[in-house]
């Protein structure tokens, strides 16, 4: 463990050593010298920090009000508006409530571990390492591995919240140049410019330096606060004109919102371990009480209130609820923006401090020159880089950091704080075991958080991605630079036209229309113009009539339409209908194949020749528009986990095992699946190269399900008995497994394809031949079956593996309560005698 700048602890295995716990010959003499060493003032180990730079209770103060005093709070009226007035309010504070307890407890239970271990500091993951590897023997092997997941979600949550702060300053940054100034520059270029002012702030190594800057913060935050109130309390609605509850559905978002901007707690440990009294972090109206409660508060009104001012008209920020045209609600911009990029070192600092930590000693070893100051450097602004470029340039950043916060922050700050203060107490919980059940409420709440705050944001994403806005970004839109909204809602533009409510909506300065949202049926088009003396038969259910296509439809370009197949026109011959509502209906292609079958205009565009006959398009884009969505959330996730489990892999030296080996197989091979996909789906290539696509895409796919049964059997065959056994298996095999059986399971797909081709009758051959074009078609079905087979195997395994260790764990705390009461005895036996 490391803290500070120059002082390095390593926990000792005999300040772990547990081995009298399995036959309870130390277990009580243990208890009992803990106990006393909290008492005694000279085994203080806290004495033992060796901090360059300690901060004071009112700097810690200052950063934890700041570690989640940020965007969060502006989120909470929308939280309120999927809760409802009193939902919202009750819910509100007992969740702030709940995870001011989960902070509580484990920074208590950091304590009581450093106290009976004499450590002076422990970082998250070292609390898990400890407090797993006391426990029974079953789950100390687990100390390692649950310190690696809390690690990596500490980093995924320090990356992510850097991002996010990035583009949220350049978005209002450069909403309030643009609007001054006319200008029409890329938010891009904006994200450079701030990335360079928080790439200086990064490079502050020190708690103590960074205090000023985080009370700067703090304050010009609470200043775009007191802003927002301005308005909210402007002619301020009754109580009664909201609703008091809302359907249980929209509560996943409450959850989520309310968890997301509450939760601080992997700033909690680094601003502990840096205090120069830590004994004054925890007590009844200390350092973490009071910021909590000053935090849990605040909240909690801003998103009453502001949830009572503007009702469901709240937006995702209430900020955007503010006047773009008023120079005080500008000036709440501008100072958000700075206040959130001071924060930015905050954060920053808490992903650097523990990943330098482990880094720092391998590359003294293999690079010197680069160690010390110097290494940190470069290490700080790669990061900065990762950042900055994942702000650029990956799309829906914002909706894929919520999913990953919601999963991150719920597990990080409601289930490992009560499973670690369950295991520190486990030898006492209480009076009728109150301490076991309260964590095991509050751990059943975290799975519920869990559980819906991933499907929200899920929800959410599914939103963004899918919505009719989105769409039109995509396909057409219209844009509009001067325009005024009327009374009735509608858009009256400078050239007198007229766009009704709902089918507009303002972004960057302009007016952005979408045809499809307009009244009438909407039909896509591969022509970026149509002749307005194209005709299209319309079939009402009742007549055949020829119409205009413009007249009859709003027309939209789709630039996307890249994949496609023929249905109707001079290539096919084929009798086809238009319905009035837009979909293509096919009558009959000449082999009754597809007759009957409709297409909705979501999924096809149409064309016109010289001649002007139509043709019309399958779009397989269009159609599988959500798996383009969806390769880019599977890309961007299973890339943190990539690189992460081969750091680990690489710098961790008791992590080099076969299951960590495992680990880093099924991230590349998801990675290249994941990657193959992107290829396929988003751009055009040559027909080779497709075809290679469509090679190695299954077998990495099946090859990555395969690693996860090399992961599984490891468990299974470690915790079969008793007494836990290394797995016999050795990397080359678990290889030759994983990544040999896709390309098997494939070579006998093109035989079996090959074989049946030859056997087939000159008529058919054609058609077997254009089959066998199709090679990922073909083979798909039987990399499912495989698939499908390879999870019930991993399923059996894990059901199994769970089974022999709750078994073990109860063999072992009979065990140590069997040697318990020996102990009491014998303590009795010896009492007798010298009392006789």
């Amino acid at each position: 463990m490391r803290f500070g700048r120059r002082n390095k602890i390593s926990i000792s295995s005999a300040a772990l050593d547990t081995s009298g716990a399995e036959n309870g010959t130390n277990t009580d003499a243990n208890a009992r010298e803990y106990k006393n060493a909290e008492r005694d003032p000279e085994k203080n180990p806290f004495l033992q920090r060796n901090v360059s730079k300690p901060t004071t209770d009112l700097d810690t103060l200052i950063h934890l009000i700041k570690g989640s005093f940020g965007t969060g709070v502006f989120a909470t009226p929308f939280a309120f508006a999927n809760a409802g007035m009193v939902t919202g309010l009750f819910g509100s504070l007992i969740i702030g409530f709940i995870c001011s307890h989960c902070v509580h407890i484990l920074v208590k239970s950091a304590h009581e571990l450093c106290w009976r271990h004499q450590i002076p500091a422990l970082g998250f993951g070292g609390i898990a390492e400890v407090t797993f590897r006391e426990g029974p023997e079953k789950t100390r092997k687990l100390g390692v591995v649950v310190k690696i997941i809390i690690q990596v979600m500490v980093m995924i949550i320090a990356i992510g919240v850097c991002t996010i702060f990035q583009v949220f300053v350049a978005a209002n940054i450069s909403q309030v140049i643009n609007y001054y100034t006319d200008s029409n520059i890329d938010i891009k270029l904006y994200i450079l410019m701030v990335s360079v002012v928080a790439a200086a702030l990064g490079m502050i190594k020190s708690l103590r330096v960074l205090a000023p800057f985080s009370l700067l913060s703090n304050v010009l935050v609470l200043a775009s606060v007191i802003i927002v109130f301005i308005y909210v309390f402007d002619d301020l609605p009754s109580i009664t004109e909201r609703p008091a509850f809302m359907p249980a559905i929209r509560l996943p978002i409450f959850f989520s919102i309310i968890v997301y901007s509450l939760e601080g707690i992997n700033v909690v440990m680094p601003l502990e371990n840096n205090m120069k009294n830590p004994q004054n972090f925890l007590g009844r109206f200390n350092v973490l009480n009071t910021g909590l409660a000053i935090i849990v508060c605040l909240f909690t009104f801003v998103g009453f209130f502001g949830y009572l001012k503007y009702g469901e008209e709240t937006e995702g920020s209430i900020s955007l609820n503010l006047p773009n045209n008023e120079i005080l609600a500008q000036s709440s911009k501008i100072m958000l923006s700075i206040g959130i990029l001071l924060s930015h070192p905050l954060q920053f600092y808490c992903g650097v401090e523990f990943t330098w930590a482990k880094l720092s000693p391998k590359i003294e070893k293999r690079w010197p020159k680069f160690s010390g100051t110097l290494g940190e450097y470069i290490y700080r602004l790669f990061l900065m880089l990762i950042t900055t470029g994942l702000a650029i340039g990956v799309p829906f950043f914002d909706a894929l950091i919520g999913i990953g916060g919601s999963v991150c922050l719920s597990t990080l700050g409601l289930l490992f704080p009560t499973t670690i203060e369950t295991i520190v107490y486990w030898r006492n919980w209480g009076k009728w075991n109150w301490k076991l059940w309260k964590n095991i409420l509050i751990f059943l709440f975290g799975l519920l958080v869990f559980v819906t705050g991933l499907a929200g944001r899920f929800l959410v994403t599914l939103i963004i991605a899918y919505s009719d806005k989105m769409d039109c970004e995509i396909e057409s839109k219209i844009s509009v630079r001067n325009g005024t909204v009327i009374e009735n809602g509608d858009l009256l533009t400078s050239d007198g036209r007229i766009y009704k409510n709902g089918t507009f909506w303002y972004e960057y300065n302009w007016w952005w229309i979408c045809p499809c949202l307009m009244p009438g049926p909407c039909i896509r088009t591969c022509a970026e113009t149509l002749r307005n003396e194209t005709l299209i038969e319309i079939w009402d259910g009742i007549n055949s009539t020829s119409v205009v296509i413009t007249d009859h439809f709003n027309v939209v370009y789709d630039a996307f339409c890249l994949d496609k197949t023929p249905l109707v026109g001079p290539e096919v011959n084929n009798s086809y209908e238009f319905l009035s509502n837009g979909t293509l209906v096919i009558l009959n292609d000449g082999s009754n194949a597809s007759m009957g079958q409709s297409f909705r205009p979501e999924i096809y565009c149409v064309d016109f020749t010289e001649e002007l006959q139509l043709t019309a398009y399958e779009c397989y884009d269009l159609r599988n528009e959500k798996k383009d969505i969806w390769v880019d959330v599977i890309l961007i996730t299973n890339m943190f986990f990539t690189v992460l489990a081969f750091l680990a892999y690489q710098f961790l030296p008791e992590t080099k095992t076969l299951h960590t080996q495992a680990i880093c197989g099924y991230t590349a091979s998801y990675f290249v699946f994941s990657l193959t996909l992107i290829f396929y789906y988003h751009n055009e290539f040559s027909d080779v190269f497709i075809y290679i696509i469509q090679l190695i895409s299954p077998c990495a796919m099946l090859a990555s399900f395969l690693w996860v049964t090399v992961m599984c059997f490891d468990m299974y065959t470690t915790f079969r008995s008793f007494k836990p056994k290394k797995c016999s298996i050795k990397f080359w095999q678990a290889s030759a497994f994983a990544w040999g059986s896709p390309v098997v399971a494939y070579a006998s797909c093109i035989l079996w394809n090959f074989v049946s081709l030859v056997l087939t009758s000159e008529a058919e051959r054609t058609t077997r031949l254009n089959v066998l074009d199709k090679t990922f078609e073909d083979t798909l079905p039987v990399f499912v079956y495989v698939i499908g087979a390879t999870i019930l195997i991993n399923v059996g395994l894990l059901v199994s593996t769970s089974f022999n260790v709750f078994r073990a764990i109860l063999e072992g705390m009979r065990n140590l309560q069997t040697s318990e009461s020996r102990i009491q005895s014998s303590d009795n036996d010896v009492k007798q005698f010298l009392l006789s």
